[in-house]
């Protein structure tokens, strides 16, 4: 199985280098990559994440994903599985509108592989309209998967909020997720 990671900026990220250990100790993962977003940098380090899982680390621009590390539509097409872990509620909300506006998401939208999204929320966003609206677009495409977050505490007040589950509670699922042509 190769997976493709999309980390994004949600404190959930700062814990990447946790799991991404264990799944280096775990042999033959199947990480071929991991793509970055700008805000995913304010909480984890590309280095930190390139030395930890040995894979290459991308950054999710448009003026810095060159054909020399991989091109977008590429994404899509060499992998098995895109795995965005966390996705926050702002790229959530993107890839339901196919929002082209970076490569991950036009990979997303362009892609024949399937497309495993992680929600790392904020309080109360979980019975939002609006995000509910995103979530049922999101889970009528076919190849997407959108994983159930589990109760986690929110960092900026003390109400709960919710975040993907541990990665290797759905690493084990993820080739059971994946969608045959």
């Amino acid at each position: 199985m190769r997976v493709t990671m999309i980390a994004t900026g949600a404190v959930s990220a700062a814990h990447l280098p946790m799991y991404l250990s264990w799944l280096r100790r775990r042999d033959a993962h199947g990480l071929e990559r991991i793509v970055m977003t700008r805000s995913a940098a304010q909480f984890v380090s590309p280095l930190s994440l390139r030395s930890i899982a040995g894979v290459p680390v991308i950054q999710d621009d448009w003026n810095s994903f060159s054909t020399a590390d991989l091109h977008h539509v590429e994404l899509g097409e060499t992998s098995d599985v895109i795995l965005v872990y966390p996705a926050t509620v702002n790229y959530l909300m993107r890839v339901s509108l196919l929002a082209f506006d970076t490569p991950s998401v036009a990979a997303i939208a362009t892609g024949a592989c399937t497309t495993v999204l992680c929600p790392s929320l904020p309080p109360r966003i979980i019975e939002h309209p609006l995000y509910l609206a995103a979530r049922d677009r999101i889970q009528a495409v076919p190849q997407y998967r959108m994983v159930e977050p589990v109760v986690g505490e929110s960092l900026a007040s003390a109400a709960p909020g919710s975040v993907p589950p541990p990665l290797w509670e759905l690493w084990p699922d993820l080739e059971g997720m994946v969608t045959q042509p």
